[in-house]
């Protein structure tokens, strides 16, 4: 196994980068592969350590996933926020409000910042006592969304997963012609579009990393925060709480 990763174009390689480099090249020649996989394995595991002591989650109200979920949850990040939401909603009658819904006019038409943040305060306002927020837009709503829940759930899976989850996702809504985003359906055009989520998402992948503290610093301190970072942890979350994906639902 080689893995190569880099950063970006305009800072200098982290040291343990650097490392995990070299190893990369050590590890093309035969007999050493098995030995340098596994201290690739331990690189790797440092450099997640190192971006989260970088990111400094203490000044965050981060919380274990076995943190019950609450009863207003705002669901952020990347990598299944909608199948979540929608799984949480149909297991335990909370509303479910869409913010790409209320954001996109039909023909994929942005919605004014005054009217989207109108459409969101209604939204919350008519539902129940138990809602769960789908969506991120912290800088259009200044934060509303995370003001009013007790919950919020952050997915922060690595790049390459949710590239690939978006890719597939877009796939098949093509092939579905399903209506998504208010009244908007997907297309090979409409992936054109510099503001389709495949687009806007490789476009920023070099900022991936620092994404999660830009979207934390949105968040009140007080506001727990259930912090998902892997495809396994998903999957416990859906099982610690007897979630299913099932189609039906979506």
């Amino acid at each position: 196994m080689s893995v190569c990763i880099r950063s970006d174009d305009n800072i200098d390689l982290h040291p343990i980068l650097r490392l995990n480099n070299c190893l990369s090249v050590i590890g093309s020649y035969k007999g050493c592969r098995v030995i340098l996989s596994s201290l690739q394995l331990a690189v790797r595991f440092l450099i997640v350590l190192s971006e989260t002591l970088l990111m400094d989650l203490s000044k965050h109200n981060i919380k274990p996933l076995t943190y019950p979920l609450g009863k207003k949850i705002n669901i952020i990040g990347d990598g299944g926020k909608s199948t979540l939401a929608k799984c949480i909603s149909s297991k335990f009658g909370y509303d479910l409000v869409e913010l790409d819904a209320l954001f996109w006019l039909p023909n994929w038409v942005e919605s004014t910042p005054d009217d989207f943040n109108r459409k969101v305060s209604d939204a919350i306002n008519d539902t129940s006592a138990a809602w769960v927020v789908d969506g991120n837009y912290f800088g259009k709503l200044n934060g509303y969304v995370s003001e009013k829940c007790d919950t919020v759930i952050w997915l922060e899976l690595p790049w390459k997963v949710v590239f690939w989850r978006l890719l597939k996702r877009s796939i098949l809504r093509i092939i579905s012609k399903e209506l998504i985003c208010g009244d908007n359906r997907e297309s090979l055009l409409s992936m054109l579009n510099s503001h389709h989520p495949i687009q806007d998402f490789f476009r920023k992948r070099k900022s991936y990393r620092s994404k999660g503290e830009r979207l934390l610093s949105k968040i009140p301190r007080s506001v727990p925060i259930i912090r998902v970072t892997s495809k396994e942890e998903l999957n416990f979350l859906y099982d610690l709480h007897g979630l299913r994906r099932n189609s039906d639902i979506y």
